[in-house]
């Protein structure tokens, strides 16, 4: 392979039985400054005029935001925190100074702003902020930072492109003691909240400063042999559509300091990243990113200082296919139990019902291969439709699900047959088709009846060992009625008159 001698941006492949000329470059296929930026192609940037990821050439007479040259940060935002004495302010109350660096350049000086704020607070006004591109900072009370740390939401513009991050800010100083056991992980924590770590004195402190901190793994490599890497033991469920899955399960060891998963493929040049959205010292919960392909990709879990630890295998396969439910219909009061018919059932999250826009919690049975769902209750006219939750999609499933009117008792009866008491229910006919696993009678609410059978316009069952009851309650999914005292029939032959 060559690159094209002219611009670089092509090289020329000798096939067998053909030269190709390919081209290396994709900006446009970046559509946000971040998203042109996280690509890390030093020949891609972000023009101003243009308002789209381009090379420079194709940006002429205008800014051209991009990835520094010269510079090994990876992070497009960083930032430190400082504590300015009453000294240096003239005896007032003492403050910190909150940095923040973009690692970008410009080849001209773009709009560029930058807001703080806590809640609904604007964090710093007026003197407090300054913003000048690729750095801003800003000023507040000391008193703001309590033992639960700041959180802070910074949105920083870039002329019509907008970046987001939100910051926990700690007290520096109380990060760590002067227990002799220092560790990485202190370290760690230490550099990343912004504070700068004393490797004389062992312990965390505020920067000193504005200057860039030192890098993670410089500043805390001494202590780096103490440390206890996080392991991956499982991940549930390993295996997801391409829509991803939210809300996976993942166990191993020493998970405390993982701030985030990585996923990449074989054939991907940029990785995908996913925030812990839970966590304990052996469990993590994540969402899995979706997919363009199909196949098996390597996740890892990653520290404060950027290092991945541990190598699972994600396998993403084809999105469910519903081809309809089973029955499909239900009672108005809901709870029926409503089997999905379809591949691929286990990848599914959740059903969304229409036009109601619920969310019905789905169960996944790995013996059949089926996923089923308990029908809602009903208050409209119509019908419904289903469709089925996969990662951040929908997948459609059917449309012609119908909703009749609940049950109606009219009365029941009773028989003595041996020691036990058969219990025979008068119902009006409906097109329920109600199955034997779908009612409950209870005697009494004590006694359970074991259902015989189910007629058009009867249900009969048994109570074993009893000699009458007052009341029976008949519950079918969410609707329960409950009839009075019975009528004694003393009719021989077990039907109903």
């Amino acid at each position: 392979m060559h690159f094209d001698p002219v611009d670089f941006k092509h090289i020329y492949i000798a096939l067998r039985k053909q030269l190709r000329r390919v081209t290396v470059v994709q900006c446009a296929k970046y559509s946000t400054l971040k998203d042109c930026r996280s690509a890390l192609d030093p020949l891609c940037g972000w023009c101003v005029k243009t308002q789209r990821c381009s090379t420079h050439d194709e940006c002429l007479n205008s800014s051209w935001v991009s990835i520094p040259k010269d510079s090994l940060q990876t992070e497009l935002l960083s930032f430190q925190v400082a504590q300015k004495s009453s000294t240096e302010l003239f005896h007032s109350p003492p403050q910190i100074t909150l940095h923040l660096a973009l690692s970008l350049e410009s080849t001209e000086n773009p709009a560029f702003s930058c807001v703080f704020s806590s809640g609904s607070v604007n964090l710093c006004n007026g003197s407090a902020l300054t913003a000048v591109f690729p750095k801003c900072s800003c000023n507040f009370s000391d008193q703001l930072i309590n033992t639960k740390g700041l959180k802070v939401s910074t949105t920083v513009t870039v002329e019509d492109q907008k970046i987001t991050k939100n910051l926990t800010l700690t007290n520096c100083s109380s990060i760590t003691d002067n227990s002799p056991n220092v560790s990485y992980t202190q370290c760690v924590q230490c550099i990343s909240s912004g504070c700068h770590w004393s490797s004389s004195s062992q312990r965390c402190d505020w920067t000193q400063g504005s200057e860039p901190q030192l890098n993670i793994q410089d500043a805390c490599k001494d202590l780096l042999s103490e440390y206890k890497e996080p392991e991956i033991l499982s991940l549930e469920p390993h295996k997801v559509s391409f829509h991803g899955r939210n809300s996976v399960l993942l166990r191993g060891r020493n998970l405390d300091s993982v701030t985030k998963i990585r996923i990449q493929g074989d054939l991907d040049c940029i990785a995908k990243e996913s925030p812990v959205l839970n966590r304990s010292s052996d469990t993590l919960v994540v969402n899995i990113p979706p997919s363009e392909t199909k196949g098996k990709v390597k996740m890892c879990v990653v520290t404060p200082d950027n290092r991945c630890h541990g190598n699972s295998i994600i396998t993403y396969s084809s999105q469910p296919r519903c081809t309809g439910v089973q029955p499909r219909n239900s009672w108005r009061s809901g709870g029926r139990k409503i089997h999905v018919q379809g591949t691929n059932m286990e990848y599914v999250e959740s059903v969304i019902a229409q036009p109601s826009n619920k969310v019905l919690e789905s169960l996944y049975d790995a013996s059949s291969g089926g996923m089923w769902f308990y029908s809602p209750r009903y208050e409209g006219s119509g019908q419904l439709s289903f469709s089925l939750n996969v990662g951040n999609s929908t997948v459609d499933c059917v449309h012609d699900f119908s909703y009749k009117p609940d049950p109606v008792f009219t009365e029941f009866t009773t028989l003595q047959v041996a020691n036990d008491l058969q219990v025979n229910i008068q119902k009006k006919a409906d097109m329920l088709n109600l199955s034997m696993s779908e009612v409950n009678v209870m005697g009494d609410q004590i006694y359970q009846c074991v259902l015989e059978r189910i007629e058009f316009n009867a249900i009969i069952c048994i109570i074993k060992g009893q000699s009458g009851v007052d009341s029976i309650t008949i519950t079918i999914g969410s609707y329960a009625v409950m009839m009075g005292r019975a009528k004694f029939c003393l009719n021989p032959h077990n039907t109903l008159g």
